[in-house]
């Protein structure tokens, strides 16, 4: 793909843009790094891969439509576009416009009091253990997102436990056995970034430090090499090929073949997905969604509010998904596949391109502007450990869209929450 050429070169000129324009801001913990390295590694490197010769998604299945060159480019500079603003509006929220609410005055000074801490996880962490040992077991569960949700209620508790006593010895062991556990299991990667980039975050605010020591650039570059085979390394321990699982874990640039696994609903090839495809997924979902000619004006973003509620309740709830599954075509089965359009997709989806510039400007602002306000917070304020949840799920929300704001903060995080609730209530009876 020769003519993405020029496109590259225009995405190097905004990314070295944005970089001079938060040349004073930029840390570790603003949610532009995160945002930069989301289009680093989704857009810029997925980009060149398809310059240098990859093939593009589904040119390996002649009865799928693979995603063109034009689809790409357009993707590209919409891409371009989005993080321009991001970039713009990250630096705006250092300034203040808008007096601070009563609400966020009391908030900002209520603090994680170790009582509460251990009172909520003496009863959320006994269930995420049990539930997490029994999906990890292969236990049969009813078919519900729930109990995933709450299983990972076992490493949300751990960390609030780390991040009110800080990095004791036993919770230390407690939080590296789990994700020994799910690294090697190497389905649900989340479940093993979201944490370190925590654990991480709580470092360097402990240390009143703006970025890792090199000890852990070091560990992050070796797990960056490890990461993209943590997934066939899993295939391979689940299959019970040890060995393959060594070789991939001591050759991490190796090309993984592709490997039959059996056919099911979510994959009737049989074919081992690749999951770093997510720019061509997200460029292919914006012709989807032309040929459909409309648009979804923001309705996205209600499957968040009814989220909560059980599907055994209402089994007709809006999914996450419905819009994906709507645009799909039987030579783009995105709704048979689980693919994902990332936030900017949805933006577009949403309100075309007028999306790519509303979205991440008001999303950008926000966050800039919490987090701002956080650096005046002192260490033991549950309003940071509220930040350092929030910043860990910023990738997933970048790659999946905004309604993981409601999956990968509040449903996996609901202790944190709990916490928040007793603190608030117990503030309001003391003032009585």
């Amino acid at each position: 793909m020769t003519g993405l050429f020029p496109y590259l070169c225009i995405d190097i000129f905004v990314i070295f843009l944005t970089l001079f324009i938060m040349r004073k801001q930029i840390v570790f913990l603003h949610p532009f790094t995160m945002y930069l390295f989301f289009h680093l590694v989704v857009i810029s490197a997925r980009a060149w891969q398809l310059y240098n010769g990859s093939p593009p998604m589904y040119a390996e299945n002649y009865s799928f439509e693979n995603i063109k060159e034009h689809e790409f480019i357009r993707a590209i500079w919409m891409a371009d576009i989005a993080l321009l603003f991001f970039s713009l509006f990250s630096w705006l929220g250092q300034f203040t416009f808008f007096p601070k609410s009563k609400l966020q005055r009391k908030m900002s000074y209520y603090k994680m009091e170790v009582n509460t801490v251990n009172m909520v996880c003496m009863v959320c962490l006994p269930i995420g253990l049990i539930l997490f040992s029994l999906i990890k077991l292969g236990f049969p569960l009813p078919d519900t997102s729930y109990f995933g949700a709450f299983g990972q209620w076992l490493i949300c508790c751990i960390l609030i436990l780390i991040f009110t006593k800080g990095f004791k010895t036993p919770l230390v062991i407690s939080a590296g056995f789990y994700l020994t556990i799910v690294a090697v299991q190497g389905y649900h990667r989340t479940q093993l970034i979201l944490p370190i980039i925590f654990l991480i975050g709580l470092d360097l605010i402990r240390r009143q430090k703006k970025w890792p020591n090199k000890y852990i650039i070091i560990f992050a570059i070796m797990g960056s090499m490890i990461f993209p085979q943590l997934k066939h390394i899993g295939w391979a321990v689940s299959d019970g090929e040890y060995g393959r699982a060594l070789t991939l874990l001591i050759t991490p640039f190796s090309e993984p073949p592709q490997e039959k696994r059996e056919v099911t609903e979510k994959n009737p090839t049989g074919i081992k997905v690749s999951s770093i495809q997510f720019l061509d997924q997200y460029a292919g979902s914006l012709t989807m969604l032309d040929n459909k000619e409309k648009h979804y004006y923001g309705s996205t973003y209600l499957a968040m509010v009814t989220l909560p509620i059980p599907r055994l309740l209402w089994p007709g709830k809006p999914g996450l998904g419905d819009h994906t599954i709507e645009v799909s075509t039987h030579t783009r089965q995105y709704d048979v596949e689980g693919r994902i359009i990332t936030y900017i997709g949805e933006s577009y989806f949403n309100f075309g391109y007028y999306g790519i510039f509303i979205v991440p400007s008001i999303l950008a602002f926000w966050l800039s502007r919490w987090f701002h306000k956080l650096r005046h917070y002192k260490n033991d304020s549950l309003s940071l450990c509220l930040w350092l949840i929030v910043y860990s799920s910023l990738i997933q929300v970048f790659r999946d869209g905004l309604s993981s704001f409601v999956t990968f903060t509040i449903m996996i995080n609901t202790p944190i929450f709990f916490i928040l609730f007793w603190v608030h209530i117990s503030n309001i009876m003391r003032k009585k």
